[in-house]
């Protein structure tokens, strides 16, 4: 019993019970909409991050900016900490194969 969810749902709804969305109102937000680009590209993390590296990340993947501790192929997470939380974010934003591209205001 209980709700099934993917990984970015499942974060979303972890933050809004731990009250990141307060602000701009819990109500605002349908953690549906969103994608593992919104999980990632909210403002919610240290942006002195990339600068902290743990040395054990810099040894595992010396070229990624985040920690990357395994796998074969690096995951490079662009315009992470980026977004600024809006209320309705995500609700209209396009996500049609094969591009997928977001318009700026997504």
């Amino acid at each position: 019993p209980g709700l099934s969810m993917v990984c970015c749902m499942f974060v979303c709804h972890m933050w809004k019970a731990g009250g990141l969305f307060d602000e701009v109102g819990n109500e605002n937000f349908n953690c549906n909409e969103f994608t593992n680009f919104d999980d990632y590209g909210l403002t919610f993390f240290d942006v002195n991050a990339t600068q902290d590296r743990p040395e054990i990340c810099k040894m595992a993947d010396p070229n990624n900016p985040l920690c990357q501790l395994m796998g074969e192929y690096t995951l490079l997470l662009e315009n992470w900490n980026t977004i600024i939380p809006h209320a309705h974010m995500a609700e209209t934003c396009p996500s049609e194969a094969p591009d997928y591209q977001r318009p700026p205001n997504c």
